[in-house]
């Protein structure tokens, strides 16, 4: 997965920020009787935006749908803030058109995210317009990758989950 973080980066050089990825945590559950399968999330990122040095946790709570397969109807999964996880520089989405600050990545979002335990991988689009449970939103306000070592019920899953950020 270290290739799709390298992969982000260089998307990221060509609309560069000064906010970077600290680290993240999560927690998500998800459930089927057959496909699709549902699923609710609450996760956080650290980042630190390097030009003014102020960091800040945003958090995400979303719920969405997606496939899974494993342990079950249920999956559980999650990961703390100490677990090892790595994020892509944060790209300045297409409705940024000065400095991003941390403050403007409130609001509504998006989360594409992936996990075969035990890892797990998101893409994050953070105060978006119009998005899609298959299309990645087109109208945001800045977007990362992050990725990293999960624990939880033995299988794996794609979710989408629309949500919101809220600073803590």
């Amino acid at each position: 997965m270290m290739d799709i973080k390298a992969v982000f980066n260089v998307l990221a050089d060509l609309r560069p920020s000064t906010i970077r990825f600290k680290t993240s945590r999560s927690a998500e559950a998800t459930g089927s009787d057959g496909a699709p399968t549902l699923g609710a999330c609450i996760d956080g990122v650290k980042l630190e935006d390097i030009y003014t040095g102020k960091t800040a946790w945003l958090n995400f709570y979303g719920v969405g749908s997606g496939v899974s397969f494993g342990f079950g109807n249920l999956g559980i999964s999650g990961s703390t803030q100490d677990m090892p996880s790595f994020g892509s520089n944060v790209l300045k989405g297409t409705t940024n058109w000065g400095d991003l600050e941390l403050s403007d990545l409130t609001g509504g979002g998006i989360i594409y995210s992936f996990g075969l335990m035990p890892v797990g991988g998101s893409l994050i689009f953070f105060n978006t317009i119009g998005a899609s449970p298959f299309i990645p939103p087109v109208i945001f306000k800045a977007a990362l990758w992050a990725e990293g070592l999960v624990l939880g019920t033995p299988g794996g899953s794609l979710m989408t989950y629309i949500g919101l950020w809220k600073t803590e």
